[in-house]
């Protein structure tokens, strides 16, 4: 054949030429293929004293070897990459999750409730005002508080009274699950073809 060999060739139907070999990641023996082994060596493969292999092209697409500029370095013969992947925590966009809250703020406290049956002069509560009778004044503005100076003989201070709810407890956050994990696909577009390689041919010499 006036081909070199170790040559590869993509071919519409679906067998090998005489003289080629599909692509397909096969052991042949050194003993047969000297020339060839000399020129593959084990980079595909193989022991590299009895068998070497040859190109593995079923399903995967042939980049350069080597290092360009700003990207990874691909040694000749390297097998890598995969068609589906799973993403991980490190690799999912930052997102939040709905979280429902339970219990917590369900226990009891004990507290003291000041208050008054004089009328109110505060409609707002401040510091040291104390619950008292509403009184209307000015349209619709209701004095449900009375300030300290309110107290008398109409204070009533209830002392040990206790709050339902009021405190206590322990919440628990439960964050709803979502997704299943499942595999996706990275593949691009692709056409199946016939690659070949030349088993049989010219020597290359080297330029």
């Amino acid at each position: 054949m006036d081909i070199f060999m170790g040559f590869i060739a993509a071919f519409g139907f679906n067998y090998a030429p005489r003289y080629w070999s599909q692509c397909a990641g096969q052991l042949v023996a050194v003993g047969d293929n000297q020339a060839l082994f000399s020129l593959l060596g084990d980079f595909y493969g193989g022991d590299a004293r009895t068998v070497f292999g040859l190109p593995e092209l079923r399903g995967r697409a042939p980049i350069g070897y080597g290092q360009s500029p700003g990207l990874p370095n691909f040694p000749i013969g390297l097998k890598y990459g995969n068609i589906e992947n799973t993403l991980d925590l490190t690799q999912l966009p930052p997102h939040t999750h709905i979280a429902t809250v339970t219990g917590g703020g369900g226990g009891t406290a004990t507290g003291t409730l000041q208050a008054t049956i004089a009328n109110g002069n505060h409609d707002v509560p401040q510091a040291g005002d104390m619950l008292a009778t509403s009184f209307k004044v000015r349209g619709d503005t209701m004095m449900n508080y009375a300030s300290a100076d309110k107290r008398g003989t109409d204070f009533v201070d209830l002392a040990g009274l206790t709050i339902q709810g009021g405190g206590g407890g322990t919440p628990s956050v439960t964050n709803s699950s979502t997704g299943q994990g499942q595999d996706f696909s990275i593949m691009q577009p692709i056409l199946a073809i016939n690659y070949c390689i030349v088993m049989q041919g010219l020597y290359p010499s080297h330029n």
